[in-house]
């Protein structure tokens, strides 16, 4: 998860891992991460979601972990022409740490405020510029979050880099499960 502090990407995380929205959420210091159980057909994976902070101070750290990520997600607020504005940095940044076969997604977050200042056709275009999925989602009314995580892992599956038990040797893990695959996105 990628993008300016403030955009959702921690409700994002909350919504499609536990099912809820904290509305007292403090602002991610450094990197975050939960793991999730998914299947992709019939195959069971853990997904390791890494949440980074939105803030430029971090961006040292958090390009550390974009090293060995199969996906990620780029969000910006529909709320926020500057969250919007910062996602080609985001992208140049992730493409700098990423490699190339990394799966991208843009997210335009709380579709479900009365005000936007981001045209969708203008998120789109700037999507297909950029040959990434995007779809609109609101954490807080659970719109599209579930099918945004899916459609990635899905994605990420169907391109045989999902790795077994030898996941990211150098990083914070799960303990290994004998018979799961693992999927890490950003």
């Amino acid at each position: 998860m990628i993008g300016d502090s403030g955009v959702g990407k921690s409700s994002l995380v909350q919504r499609y891992s536990k099912n809820q929205v904290s509305s007292n959420h403090k602002p991610t210091v450094g990197v975050d991460w939960v793991i999730r159980d998914a299947e992709v057909q019939g195959t069971p994976i853990k997904v390791c979601l890494w949440d980074t902070a939105g803030q430029e101070k971090y961006n040292a750290i958090t390009g550390s972990y974009f090293r060995a990520s199969h996906g990620a997600i780029l969000v910006y607020d529909v709320s926020s022409e500057d969250s919007f504005t910062h996602i080609q940095d985001w992208l140049t940044h992730l493409q700098k740490y990423t490699e190339p076969t990394c799966i991208k997604m843009l997210i335009g977050n709380k579709s479900d405020v009365p005000i936007r200042y981001v045209p969708t056709d203008r998120a789109i275009n700037f999507a297909q510029d950029h040959e990434l999925t995007f779809l609109e989602t609101s954490a807080l009314n659970d719109m599209n979050v579930s099918s945004a995580f899916d459609y990635l892992i899905g994605k990420i599956h169907e391109s045989g880099k999902v790795r077994g038990q030898n996941f990211q040797k150098a990083r914070m893990e799960p303990p290994k499960d004998g018979g799961r695959k693992c999927c890490t996105l950003m």
